[in-house]
């Protein structure tokens, strides 16, 4: 009887139900408007490095950042992890890839979780799909401050970034 019960508290803890609504911040698409668009590949840094930043980043505000060089990579990673055991920055080839960050900031509770589901190539830019997942009001959440936070690489582009976010209220 224990597991059973134990399965459903770490389930709901961890926000595993469908979401009950989403919104779109930004409702502008390239599909529709006659423009093309090309998928572009994306590669997560792998879960030891994801463990520092996935659910308590050092990002105290909203984040949206394309990082182009080492240099940037190392200061935002110092950011990123402020309060964790210091490790050095995953190593990324900067000349052949990029990466894309996305923090949804300080948040009150857990429930909360940010991920970067796609990029596509449209008009001459990149268009950075971000779903931002929040607790509805019936959760039962974890009474500790987040700071959720995603990183995923993609090969190296000049083009302009423009981030498309959509946000999911699950209710529990």
């Amino acid at each position: 009887m224990r597991r059973p019960c134990l399965v459903a508290v770490l389930a709901l803890a961890a926000g595993c139900t469908p979401p009950q609504a989403a919104r779109t911040m930004d409702a502008t698409s390239p599909a529709g408007s006659g423009a093309t668009s090309d998928t572009v590949p994306l590669r997560r840094l792998d879960e030891s490095a994801a463990a520092s930043f996935r659910y308590g980043s050092g990002l105290a505000e909203p984040t949206r950042v394309a990082v182009r060089d080492a240099a940037g990579w190392n200061a935002l990673w110092a950011r990123m992890t402020a309060g964790h055991q210091p490790t050095a920055a995953p190593a990324v080839d900067f000349g052949r890839e990029m990466l894309l960050v996305a923090g949804m900031g300080r948040r009150p509770t857990g429930g909360h979780s940010v991920t970067i589901e796609s990029v596509t190539r449209a008009g001459g830019e990149l268009v950075v799909r971000v779903a931002e997942q929040r607790p509805g009001p019936r959760c039962g959440v974890t009474q500790a401050l987040t700071a959720p936070a995603d990183v995923v690489a993609i090969p190296r582009s000049a083009d302009a970034v423009r981030w498309v976010v959509r946000e999911v209220v699950t209710d529990c």
